[in-house]
């Protein structure tokens, strides 16, 4: 369940190398994902078009193999059980 207040937080796993952090207040959800073992820190931040939808934009530090900025769209799904 998602919540207004709540932090997001994240470390790497056998199959994800970076962490990602964050928090959600009113309709906004802000994170910042980075790369363990690198530079490469990429800021979303983004707005709710619906329950299960998050809309936004991204920047990243990383410019020789990401774009600088551009936009996201992120779905939400529940996790089972």
């Amino acid at each position: 369940m998602i919540e207004v207040g709540m932090i997001i937080t994240s470390s790497p796993t056998n199959t994800s190398n970076f962490t990602v952090n964050g928090i959600i207040q009113e309709n906004k959800l802000t994170l910042q994902q980075q790369f363990m073992g690198d530079t490469i820190v990429t800021d979303y931040e983004g707005y709710f078009e619906s329950n299960t939808l998050i809309k936004g934009t991204y920047k990243s530090n990383r410019i020789d193999e990401f774009d600088e900025s551009g936009t996201f769209e992120l779905n939400i799904r529940p996790q089972s059980a």
